[in-house]
């Protein structure tokens, strides 16, 4: 917890790799330890280190618990200025890790007999692991648009983001996407800053036909992935997302992707409209919603005073955003950002917090 919270908040991990004396959690059930003496525990945790029970995930997270601290305060340091041979040299450690994580949960998965709650399990614990290697390469990944020698880390984060967004098949897994702030709002920031970034343009995609036809075979792969993350920050807003800027961005990207696989021109009039079809898409969710708050507390007793009461969807009518001059869309140009992912100026921007 106190790792995932670090990244979340940018700062050092309140404890270190040498604050704790404990041992890990065995990989023994409660069920077992129930019937055995401690030398039979010892001998079955001996004999069967592969196998998989309800301590499983706590005992691979608990392994490489030492290097993930040690990530994370690589990451958040405030004195400490890492090279980018130090970077990928833990990420290569990392990589270790996270495969050896992947591979187990992989064998653990063809035993669950779609039990919801241990295909959860395995879902937390895979986004715990393949956040982390996101994390560390971002800023980089980032910059590999000007400069290719960082291409490896554009690489290993876009990897990571597709996994996450994977996570949204779990159909129990992806309701805490939904609802959940912090770690679980990665999908909308950094996963799909990634993905928009890899659609945009890519000067080595014209060199050849077959090139071109193969960068095409890929858009056409991360776009299914884009139209998933607008669909997600869409489901957000209807299970309880109060900020409409994410889902708005999101789709203005998707429309700008689209235009750029098509080979259309996508000129102001069509950042326009697609800022407006997504501001009365938001505003059809809110009022929805709010029609939903009201009828499920008709049969409540009503609060003297309960401002709640007193809303209606009508007070949600005026002003419609379709009735807003194309002026007020300024704002995109007052904010001076780079659509072409050219700089580290937008991703900086996304991820703050502010604009969520």
């Amino acid at each position: 917890m106190n790792v995932q919270a670090a990244l979340d908040s940018g700062m050092s991990p309140m404890i270190h790799d040498g604050d704790y004396n404990t041992q890990p959690p065995s990989n023994v059930s409660d069920r077992d330890l129930l019937h055995a003496t401690r030398q039979q525990h010892e001998k079955t945790l001996d004999a069967s280190p592969e196998s998989s029970n309800q301590s499983s995930l706590q005992s691979l997270l608990a392994k490489s618990l030492p290097l993930r601290l040690q990530v994370t305060t690589l990451m958040n340091s405030l004195q400490d200025q890492t090279t980018y041979d130090h970077i990928l040299a833990v990420g290569k450690e990392l990589a270790l890790a996270s495969g050896e994580i992947t591979a187990k949960l992989d064998r653990a998965t063809s035993g669950i007999n779609g039990l919801p709650a241990t295909q959860f399990a395995q879902s937390h614990c895979s986004h715990l692991i393949r956040r982390l290697p996101m994390c560390l390469h971002f800023v980089y990944a980032i910059k590999s648009k000007k400069n290719p020698l960082y291409s490896h880390s554009q690489k290993v984060c876009l990897e990571a983001a597709l996994d996450i967004i994977s996570l949204l098949d779990d159909d129990l897994y992806s309701r805490l996407l939904l609802s959940g702030g912090g770690m679980f709002r990665d999908v909308s920031t950094r996963a799909a800053i990634l993905i928009f970034m890899e659609l945009s343009p890519d000067a080595e995609a014209e060199v050849s036909s077959l090139t071109k036809r193969r960068y095409q075979e890929r858009q056409s792969f991360l776009l299914q992935y884009a139209q998933r993350l607008v669909q997600y920050a869409e489901d957000r807003i209807r299970e309880g997302e109060t900020s409409v800027k994410t889902y708005v961005f999101l789709r203005l990207m998707m429309a700008r992707a689209e235009a750029r696989f098509k080979d259309c021109p996508f000129t102001e009039n069509d950042m326009t409209e697609a800022l407006r079809e997504g501001f009365d898409k938001c505003q059809t969710m809110l009022k929805d919603r709010l029609l939903n708050v009201n009828q499920a507390n008709v049969h409540d007793d009503a609060v003297p005073g309960s401002p709640l009461g007193a809303w209606t969807p009508n007070e949600l009518n005026e002003p419609s955003y379709s009735d807003f001059p194309t002026d007020n869309f300024s704002l995109v140009n007052d904010v001076n950002i780079d659509f072409d992912f050219l700089s580290d100026q937008l991703p900086s921007q996304w991820v703050d917090q502010t604009w969520f």
